[in-house]
C-alpha cells in the first residue's frame, strides 16, 4: 500500500546529550516512508559528529547547517529542504510515539479536507511526573477554520505542542513560516497562521512526549520573565503587528480585535502587579504605532491608578494621537 512521504524536521543546537534518545525515537517509528532532516543551528558540542554518523547509516536522513541563528530560522530552513507531502517537527530533546504517523495519516485519509492533524502530547518533568497537555476549548474531532486560530490567540497556553502535529505541505505557503524575530511562541504563531485558514482535526491519541528539564529553552526563559510578560511579548512582537498589517481580511480583522482585547488584559495585569512605568512606556509605543487606542485604554488606567494620576496619564496618551499619523506612515 502506498504511503505518502513525511518529512521530519529536527532543529539542533548543542543537543548532543539528547541525540541518542532522538535517534532511538526515530528508529522506532512504524511508518516506513520518512524524510528525516537534521538542521544544526551552529552547535559547539559533538552534535554535528553524532548526526553525521547517524545519517551515514540512514539513507533517508539528511544533515544541513543553518548559519542563521534561532530555532525559527532552522525550522524554516528545513521546510525549504523538505521533500515530503506532509511535514512534522521534532525538537531534539523530545520524543515521538512509534505509531504517531500511522495515527495521524489515518486521520488525513478519513478527513481529506483538513490541513493539520493533532494528537495528544504528554509533558514529562525531570522528577518523572507527567500530564497530558490541555488543548482548552479545541474539541476532539473536526475544528473548522478560522476557529482553531482564534482559539489559540485567546487560549495561548492551550496551543498544540510542536511535536504533536502533522501538516499538509501544500498549505505551508506565503507567510506561513516561523517568525524569526520572536524569542518565544514562534511555534504558536505558526499554528495560529495555519488554524485561521485551514480545518484542524484533533485526535485524542498519544503521539508525542514533551520533556521539560533545566536546559530546555522554555525552562530557561521561565527563570527570567513571568508568563504574562512572555505572552505580552508575543502579542507585541508578532500578533498585533501581523494582523494589523493584514486587517483588510475580515478573519484577520477579527483576529486583530481579539489580540487587542488580550493585550489590554495583559497590560492591565502587569501595570497593576509589576513595574508600572516600564509597561506604561510600552503602552505609549503601541499607541503611537496605531496598534492600541488611547480611549479604550482609559478604563484600565482608572482601575489601576489614583483618579488624579490616571487622568494625567489619559490626557498624555491622547496627546500621542497627534504623533500617530507620522508614525503610522513609517510603520505601515
Amino acid at each position: 500500500m502506498f504511503k505518502p512521504l513525511i518529512s521530519i524536521i529536527i532543529p539542533v543546537l548543542n543537543g548532543a546529550e539528547f541525540l541518542i534518545n532522538c535517534f532511538k525515537s526515530i528508529d522506532e517509528q512504524n511508518y516506513d516512508n520518512l524524510d528525516i532532516i537534521f538542521v544544526d543551528n551552529n552547535s559547539s558540542d559533538k552534535s554535528k559528529n553524532l548526526i553525521t554518523a547517524y545519517c551515514k547509516e540512514r539513507k533517508n536522513s539528511r544533515f544541513f547547517i543553518c548559519k542563521k541563528q534561532g530555532v525559527s530560522a532552522a525550522r524554516n530552513f528545513g521546510l525549504n529542504e523538505s521533500r515530503g507531502q506532509y511535514i512534522s517537527f521534532l525538537d531534539v530533546d523530545d520524543e515521538i510515539f512509534p505509531e504517531k504517523f500511522n495515527i495521524l495519516m489515518d486521520v488525513f485519509e478519513k478527513n481529506p479536507e483538513i490541513g493539520m492533524a493533532i494528537g495528544d502530547t504528554y509533558k514529562i518533568y525531570k522528577n518523572g511526573k507527567k500530564h497530558r497537555i490541555d488543548y482548552g476549548h479545541l474539541k476532539v474531532g473536526l475544528n473548522k477554520w478560522p476557529k482553531p486560530g482564534l482559539l489559540w490567540l485567546d487560549q495561548f497556553q492551550h496551543s498544540p505542542h510542536i511535536s504533536s502535529n502533522l501538516i499538509k505541505k501544500e498549505i505551508i505557503t506565503g507567510d506561513v513560516k516561523f517568525p524569526e524575530k520572536l524569542n518565544f511562541g514562534e511555534d504558536i504563531a505558526f499554528s495560529i497562521k495555519i488554524g485561521l485558514n485551514n480545518n484542524i482535526y484533533y485526535c485524542d491519541k498519544l503521539v508525542s512526549f514533551y520533556n521539560r528539564h533545566s536546559k530546555s529553552t522554555v525552562s530557561i526563559s521561565n527563570t527570567k520573565v513571568s508568563n504574562s510578560e512572555r505572552y505580552l511579548q508575543f502579542y507585541e512582537k508578532f500578533a498585533l503587528q501581523y494582523f494589523f498589517q493584514n486587517r483588510q481580511n475580515i478573519i484577520f480583522q477579527n483576529a486583530f480585535n481579539k489580540c487587542e482585547k488580550v493585550t489590554y488584559d495583559l497590560f492591565h495585569k502587569l501595570l497593576k502587579e509589576e513595574n508600572k512605568i516600564d509597561y506604561f512606556n510600552n503602552l505609549n509605543d503601541l499607541i503611537v504605532r496605531g496598534l492600541l487606542k488611547p480611549d479604550i485604554i482609559q478604563r484600565y488606567l482608572y482601575k489601576i491608578f489614583s483618579y488624579k494620576y490616571a487622568n494625567y496619564l489619559y490626557f498624555k496618551l491622547n496627546d500621542l494621537k497627534v504623533k500617530f499619523y507620522k508614525s503610522f506612515r513609517d510603520y505601515d
